[in-house]
């Protein structure tokens, strides 16, 4: 019977599960398992143990011819009925238990040192190695998009074996920058700015590693016979005289301009917006054939263009609110204007004696129109036009002389009213 067969059969007559044979011995249930399957053998001083719980002796434990053993008598197992032993086997009893126990001790340390030697890398014949300092191998370089690498080596000085060998894992390298350069580039004109985008990229790898919109001014006018060849705009007259207003703005002048075809910039030459054309600016200049306001003006002064005889065109801005007295009295060759629809007044005398105008509407804002405004409008032939009819009253100065007008009458033209009837008078609408 083999040692596995004995520990169970001894442990069952003894009623004990694995648990409590462990228990007994202090040792793991998983170790008890291990020996009754085969699979391990108990050391020297388990199987002492095992020999005292069990009343056996080593020999029989160990002895697989042994199939049955006298029990050993203990003071645990006084009084217990005991299995005679044969006087031939008796007188080697005591001979056979030490010499058992030592070679199972001896075999243990055997195994145990070469066990130990075998961990560590060296046996009783076998010496230390001695290494050097690391050293590196299989280097790749790292660049700015992939990581580099090496192996960390270390050898025996006596043997040159191997001993250690570790890869070392080197960090990507920073970007190199290059001159910036131009790429999606759209030319400015003169009346829209240009753009473009300013690109820096990596002169290793050619990565983008920058971009930025930037924008152009705008290039200045192409002009033939005064007139720009790309937007079709007029050139600014020469000579004008610019009053800086203080706050971006400014008035402007005739100056010292000659020209017959006067165009009105819409900023000064130092970069101040034209708002305003001061009074009588151009009174009186009968070179002037026509004038170009920009729509940056919104407001133009008493007589700014009174007795410009020859004036034959002219526009007014969509942003100016009233027309001060005398702005084109005495203009004879102005033959058609169009006031603007914001304008809530007409000053006096404003387009007397302009002869040539055939015909005139007063926008529907208009509550006020001066004394004499349409003196000789047209010669008499000509005719106005009100937005709005209803409402209007006549005043001599602050006292009103008639009632409501109505336009609508057949036998009179509003024209009659303004030129034949109440000259004198200011018009009113409530």
């Amino acid at each position: 019977m083999k040692l596995s067969e004995k520990l169970i059969a001894l442990r069952k007559e003894k009623g004990w599960s694995q648990e409590d044979f462990a228990e007994k011995l202090d040792v793991s249930r998983q170790a008890i398992s291990r020996w009754e399957n085969g699979s391990a053998l108990p050391d020297a001083q388990n199987l002492l143990g095992i020999s005292k719980l069990f009343h056996v002796s080593a020999d029989y434990l160990l002895n697989d011819d042994y199939e049955k053993e006298a029990f050993i008598s203990t003071p645990e197992s006084e009084g217990e009925e005991t299995v005679p032993v044969t006087p031939q086997k008796n007188r080697f009893h005591r001979f056979l238990i030490p010499i058992a126990v030592l070679l199972i001790i001896a075999l243990t340390a055997s195994v145990t040192m070469i066990a130990a030697r075998i961990a560590y890398g060296k046996t009783s014949s076998t010496p230390e190695h001695t290494t050097l300092n690391s050293v590196k191998e299989n280097a790749l370089a790292p660049t700015c998009t992939s990581e580099g690498s090496y192996d960390e080596v270390v050898y025996c000085t006596a043997c040159g074996e191997e001993v250690l060998r570790t890869t070392i894992r080197v960090a990507k390298l920073s970007h190199t920058f290059s001159d910036s350069v131009k790429m999606n580039e759209i030319a400015p004109t003169c009346i829209e700015k240009g753009s473009y985008d300013e690109v820096v990229c990596c002169t290793v790898c050619d990565t983008e590693l920058l971009r930025t919109r930037r924008s152009t001014e705008t290039v200045d006018h192409q002009y033939q016979n005064r007139k720009c060849t790309v937007c079709g705009k007029a050139k600014p007259s020469e000579g004008l005289s610019f009053m800086s207003g203080g706050d971006g703005t400014c008035i402007v002048d005739l100056g010292n301009c000659t020209d017959a075809e006067i165009v009105i910039p819409e900023s000064s030459p130092s970069g101040d917006k034209v708002t305003h054309i001061k009074a009588n600016a151009f009174s009186g200049r009968n070179q002037v054939k026509s004038i170009q306001i920009p729509e940056t003006v919104i407001f133009v002064g008493e007589g700014a263009f009174e007795d410009c005889k020859n004036l034959e065109t002219v526009n007014l801005p969509k942003g100016i609110t009233g027309i001060c007295s005398y702005t084109f009295s005495g203009c004879e060759k102005l033959k058609e204007i169009t006031i603007p629809a914001g304008v809530t007044f007409i000053g006096e005398e404003a387009f007397a004696e302009c002869v040539s105008l055939k015909s005139i509407v007063i926008p529907a804002n208009v509550t006020k129109i001066g004394k004499y405004a349409f003196r000789n409008f047209s010669g008499g032939k000509g005719t106005i036009e009100f937005e709005i009819y209803s409402g209007w009253e006549v005043y001599y100065d602050l006292e009103k002389v008639g009632n409501e007008v109505d336009f609508t009458n057949g036998s009179a033209t509003p024209f009659e009213y303004l030129t034949l009837r109440f000259p004198e008078c200011v018009w009113k609408r409530n």
